[in-house]
């Protein structure tokens, strides 16, 4: 077994958060993890649908990707009524409790493909996540989101 093949004892079904159900993969090294929906894609209302997922570790947030088909699974570039990735942060502001620090804004963006790397800076502790978008009924929104685990003092994990 290699080192890309352990799982680094984490439980594939902590990521699942609410009604969102996530697949974590290992993949390159140092720790890093892709998460994809079980179910590969989801499916738009008309209205605004959230995905949640949860990192029950410290990790740092590496990559984000969408794509957005129509129900036939072809690209659309009709722009995303609303498109926003976000982390439960719980701070409190001066009129209300603030719950969501937005990491990336992409309504109203032309395409069909959605990416965003974050850098070597993005580091987390344990952490919510929320991926919210609106846009045309059966219309088919994709993620995945690479992350990279740490250990408990923020480190990069083990090349070995």
């Amino acid at each position: 077994m290699t080192y890309n093949d352990r799982n680094h004892g984490i439980d594939p079904e902590g990521f699942n958060d609410e009604d969102s159900r996530w697949r974590a993969r290992n993949f390159g090294n140092k720790g890093h993890f892709i998460l994809t929906l079980e179910a590969e894609y989801s499916t738009m209302t008309g209205a605004a649908v959230s995905e949640n997922f949860y990192i029950p570790y410290p990790h740092r947030m590496v990559h984000f990707e969408a794509k957005h088909t129509d129900a036939d699974g072809l690209n659309n570039t009709t722009a995303l009524a609303t498109a926003v990735f976000t982390v439960d942060k719980r701070w409190k502001t001066t009129t209300a409790a603030s719950k969501w620090f937005i990491e990336w804004d992409f309504a109203g963006v032309v395409a069909s493909d959605f990416v965003r790397s974050f850098g070597d800076t993005n580091e987390r502790p344990i952490s919510h996540y929320e991926i919210t978008v609106n846009t045309t009924e059966d219309h088919l929104m994709y993620y995945e989101v690479i992350f990279q685990l740490l250990d408990k003092k923020g480190r990069e994990a083990p090349s070995r």
